[in-house]
């Protein structure tokens, strides 16, 4: 099973990785705000290359050839620009589109400021953009920013920053997801996009089995950064998942050195001493949120016993980590079957979603903006 096609849409860490390795990337497209209907919610993310090529998608399609012509002209002149998109008029696209939002768009030309920032998110570091999107203050332009690593505010690659007063007031600090904030300051008003940006999702599998592929493969297409590794005995080379960005050779107790808090292991490596190692590793030595571990209740239970046996207690906040079996209750079976439930479970883990049904949930499929 080969690897899906990264170009639409384009999973984060592949994008991160194609604003940081190449000279003159293009022109980044980002979503401010959004009104109504509309595909993607504010940071959404789509960079349109030197030849017009989008990687990523901000819209179900029906922006697409409008978003490239600006972002193309953004680049002609090499000034940030917000354009604004109204879904809800069909005769701007000579069709029906289905949707009636309004879109928001940042358009900037990729320089240095933006690749290290996305270079450190591809390190795994979280950071937080702080772009000016609107202006009244006489020293603040559209696309000036403050970026923050670590804690480290640093200039943009023109050189201008935002004033203190904006980039530390508390209503543009507090915020925790994508947000525009309006400031008011002693020389103007100045409305920022504020956007934190963590590390792609990474899904890590422990095992080498045929039956990982597809699970990898269902990982990478759903925007998870995908490392397999492999237990002893195992093969780890570009054959054994060839959807994975990373293969490497693993000892079960190494596991946590591959793990940060953004990271969700499922071991799967059908090895009860392998498997039974490698959830105690995980649960006891990594800050992971979640460890998915493949196989039948009562096994999962002998596992559990055995890591008792050895002298460890897991403690209750430990155990809640633990989901076994693994996987959402979709029905069916064989190893694509199976990795459609583990990696729905893992997805809707991520992102705080109980897994269950649209239809029966009432209110917007998406948190409105704040």
């Amino acid at each position: 099973m080969s690897a899906p096609a990264d170009r639409w849409p384009a999973a984060d860490p592949t994008l991160y990785r194609r604003l940081r390795e190449q000279d003159d990337p293009g022109v980044l497209a980002t979503v401010v705000s959004v009104e109504g209907a509309a595909y993607r919610r504010p940071g959404a993310k789509m960079l349109v290359d030197t030849d017009g090529d989008a990687i990523g998608a901000i819209t179900a399609g029906c922006l697409r050839d409008r978003i490239v012509e600006a972002a193309l002209a953004v680049r002609e002149t090499a000034t940030p620009r917000v354009v604004a998109f109204d879904l809800a008029d069909d005769d701007t696209w000579d069709l029906a589109s289905g949707c009636d939002g309004r879109i928001e768009v940042l358009l900037e030309p990729v320089g240095e400021a933006i690749r290290d920032a996305l270079g450190a998110v591809a390190d795994r570091r979280a950071v937080t953009l702080i772009t000016a999107v609107e202006s009244s203050h006489p020293e603040v332009a559209v696309g000036d920013r403050a970026v923050v690593d670590a804690g480290v505010n640093s200039h943009d690659e023109r050189g201008r920053t935002l004033p203190a007063d904006v980039s530390e007031a508390p209503q543009v600090q507090s915020v925790e997801t994508t947000a525009m904030r309006t400031v008011e300051t002693a020389d103007g008003e100045v409305t920022v996009l504020v956007d934190p940006i963590e590390p792609p999702p990474r899904l890590l599998l422990f095992g080498s089995r045929p039956d990982l592929r597809p699970v990898a493969w269902l990982g990478r297409a759903v925007g998870f950064d995908v490392v397999v590794a492999s237990p002893r005995g195992g093969a780890a080379t570009d054959e054994t998942a060839p959807a994975a960005h990373e293969v490497l050779a693993s000892h079960p107790t190494d596991l946590p050195a591959h793990t940060d808090r953004w990271t969700y292991p499922v071991v799967l490596s059908h090895n009860a001493i392998d498997d039974q190692i490698a959830v105690e590793a995980l649960l006891t030595d990594s800050p992971v949120p979640y460890v998915g571990l493949l196989g039948s209740r009562d096994r999962s239970r002998r596992l559990l016993e055995a890591i008792e046996d050895d002298g460890v207690e897991l403690t209750d906040d430990q155990l809640d980590r633990l989901s076994t079996p693994v996987g959402l209750d979709l029905g069916g079976d064989g190893p694509t079957a199976v990795a459609l439930s583990v990696v729905g479970e893992v997805h809707a883990v991520h992102h705080g979603a109980p897994g269950g049904r649209l239809r029966d949930q009432s209110g917007p499929i998406h948190d409105r903006p704040q």
